[in-house]
């Protein structure tokens, strides 16, 4: 319904962008939002390709917060008045899907409790990877520990 792409605005369009906006397929996608990140910083990106490919383009900094009020009225324009939908057709079609996601629910539920009970991110993890392995149940993807450990990598726990 939609896609979110983050671009570092200080540096080039690099091939795994390309890459990775090719495999999207945003011809299939409703809508398409291309964030920006680093407006502190000079734009060396090249915007024009951007606007091309993207429904909507917005400037942000994830350091000072910068054009965070924007992303959040382009995504409420397009659920509420625009082309976005929630209350279409739901996207689980039968028991399995259902099955799949209730399961990923109840693991990320017991993720946030050990995390809320001082558990280390480790013993959360393995929820979370029970929590993703369900939802590739959902598409036939299959998501194993390399997926956990990128995700928690990218974020400095505790003190």
């Amino acid at each position: 319904e939609l896609v979110l792409f983050v671009f570092d605005g200080s540096a080039e369009l690099s091939h795994e962008d390309t890459e990775l906006i090719d495999s999207i397929g945003l011809d299939s996608v409703r809508s398409s939002i291309a964030l920006i990140n680093k407006s502190d910083l000079e734009s060396k990106i090249d915007r024009e390709k951007i606007k091309e490919l993207f429904d909507t383009v917005i400037d942000i900094s994830a350091k000072s917060g910068e054009g965070f009020d924007k992303l959040t009225e382009a995504v409420t324009e397009l659920y509420v008045g625009g082309d976005i939908s929630v209350s279409e057709t739901p996207i689980l079609y039968n028991a399995r899907q259902y099955s799949a996601i209730s399961r990923a629910k109840q693991s990320v539920d017991r993720a946030v409790s050990a995390l809320d009970a001082g558990f280390s991110p480790d013993v959360a993890s393995v929820d979370l990877e029970s929590a993703l392995s369900a939802l590739g149940e959902c598409d036939g993807r299959a998501v194993g520990e390399d997926i956990v450990s990128n995700i928690f990598s990218r974020f400095c726990v505790g003190k």
